[in-house]
């Protein structure tokens, strides 16, 4: 899948300058589809800038019939720059570029995956959702980030103080 080297990429300690130029694809590509018109013919010409600065040829090219569809031709250049390597959990190991990571981010707005691609809430790393509503990269994130809240506060206050009473009273066994 087109996350799995992306999303190591994206944590990855690339360059900022790299990382900035996957970013501002990405916030690009997710506002064509909530934009007016006018305004997506505007944010695809800003992506194939990027994508042309960038050596990635033809990437982007609209074709509107009976509403909004995309289609696309890849061409990359003949030799990336920064090469970083992605170990994989299955022990398998792929080279990433920044030319790659751009390839990838196009492809999931081709496949209308680019909405899938987004920051956990809690510590900010960029996730692949696997469902619509996932907010988090992992269930430490999403207990930190509830553990955070003044609603789960208040509850493990009243369970220490309910706690305190039954142990006071020795109405425990």
């Amino acid at each position: 899948m087109v996350c799995s080297g992306l999303v190591p990429w994206l944590n990855a300690e690339v360059s900022r300058a790299s990382r900035m130029k996957v970013e501002t694809l990405i916030r690009l590509l997710k506002e064509v589809d909530t934009s007016s018109e006018n305004k997506k013919f505007q944010l695809i010409k800003e992506a194939n800038n990027i994508l042309r600065r960038c050596k990635v040829y033809r990437l982007l090219t609209p074709l509107y019939l009976n509403g909004v569809e995309h289609v696309a031709v890849w061409q990359t250049a003949n030799k990336p720059k920064a090469i970083f390597e992605i170990k994989h959990p299955n022990g398998t190991k792929e080279n990433m570029s920044e030319d790659g990571a751009l390839l990838s981010v196009a492809e999931l707005y081709v496949m209308l995956s680019i909405d899938r691609l987004r920051r956990c809430d809690y510590c900010q790393n960029w996730l692949c959702a696997r469902f619509s509503h996932q907010r988090f990269c992992s269930a430490r994130c999403r207990e930190k980030h509830f553990q955070s809240s003044s609603e789960w506060k208040e509850q493990r206050r009243r369970k220490a103080r309910e706690y305190y009473r039954l142990h006071r009273t020795k109405n425990v066994k």
